[in-house]
């Protein structure tokens, strides 16, 4: 029984509707033509203080159905819901905001100017990192960070009129230098308008020289620093057979007269670290059998915190690897420079001898 009274309801509701209201010519929409003009329009205008560029705009007025705004900055505008507002990002500068109100039967309007104006403000706590690349000396990672930045600059310091690399937030760029030397790295930090802070940062790039010593990398400066009689140069390999096929190996001239401890020493960028192994070796080529070669290790700064190693040739004419075992030394003690000598307790002959590869034993 409700079922049915329901529909019956239903029926006699959808045939008024057919009757009265089914022609749109018997509409009767009068009443919008009384509909009043939107007045007192305004514009609350709010920028926002983190260097977005974003201005808030609330819109109000009496009578209006709907706003149109323009935000002057040649963007296109946009339909704002009265009782709602609308954020729009501005660059830098000042703009005028042209604000219509549309009453209900969108044909009567009114508008409204208001002048917009966007400044920023430069950035504060401007941090730079600078982080090496593993494996690479001549490589930097740089990052940059500062309150109310929208955005860094880099400039590396290693070109005439250096054009910006551009440092995105919260990202880093790498750059590797051509050559070694001091350069002054320098981060702009940019506030999305013409407010900047900027800052410097010394870089060092320094190729140290590293176990193993090979002596193959054209980029390193090896310095053989000569005494009593030795002459060392960097050479292609006279013999690349063996057990030392490289490619550039360290001539050991004798000259001659030269001392008994003729010799040279090599620096090297860091302290030898011997917490894992204590024997180092060196491929040599010697002339004599049975010929003394002598390793020395000593401190940076202190020739007298060393220790050394004498090892004997047992063939002539051909590579050899010839171990020097330091296990029975102070090895708490620093040293970061090696000190080899050929034929060590002779005088000089003009004999000719080479190494190769000093690097800890397998």
């Amino acid at each position: 029984m409700h079922m049915k009274r329901i529909l019956n309801i239903s029926f006699s509701f959808m045939a008024l509707w057919l009757v009265m209201g089914c022609s749109s010519d018997d509409a009767n929409f009068d009443y919008l033509d009384t509909v009043q003009v939107p007045s007192n329009l305004s514009l609350l205008v709010t920028s926002t203080t983190d260097n977005s560029g974003n201005v808030i705009f609330t819109p109000s007025a009496l009578s209006a159905s709907k706003f149109i705004l323009d935000y002057g900055d040649g963007s296109d505008p946009e339909e704002v819901v009265p009782g709602t507002n609308a954020v729009h990002a501005y660059t830098e500068g000042t703009f005028t905001a042209v604000l219509v109100a549309e009453n209900l039967n969108g044909v009567q309007s009114a508008s409204l100017e208001q002048a917009v104006s966007v400044t920023f403000v430069a950035p504060e706590d401007l941090e730079i990192i600078v982080l090496p690349v593993a494996g690479d000396s001549f490589s930097i990672e740089v990052s940059a960070t500062a309150s109310l930045a929208a955005g860094f600059e880099v400039y590396f310091g290693d070109q005439v009129d250096e054009v910006a690399t551009p440092l995105m937030l919260g990202s880093s760029v790498i750059h590797t230098y051509a050559e070694t030397g001091t350069y002054q790295l320098r981060v702009v930090a940019l506030s999305g308008g013409s407010q900047t802070i900027e800052g410097t940062e010394e870089v060092v790039i320094d190729n140290p020289i590293l176990l193993p010593l090979d002596f193959e990398d054209p980029s390193l400066d090896y310095v053989f620093f000569d005494f009593a009689g030795a002459i060392n140069t960097k050479i292609a390999n006279p013999d690349p057979s063996g057990v030392n096929p490289s490619a550039t190996v360290v001539e050991f001239f004798k000259e001659s007269g030269a001392l008994v401890y003729a010799g040279t020493a090599i620096p090297l960028g860091e302290n030898i670290d011997f917490s894992q192994n204590s024997v180092l070796k060196m491929d040599v080529w010697s002339p004599i059998v049975g010929s003394t070669v002598k390793m020395k290790l000593e401190n940076a700064a202190n020739p007298n915190i060393a220790m050394e190693f004498d090892a004997l040739t047992s063939v002539s004419g051909a590579w050899e690897t010839l171990e020097f075992d330091f296990s029975s030394f102070d090895l708490t003690q620093e040293y970061a420079k090696i000190v080899v000598f050929f034929d060590f307790g002779n005088t000089g002959n003009d004999d000719t001898f080479y190494y190769d590869n000093i690097d800890f034993a397998n």
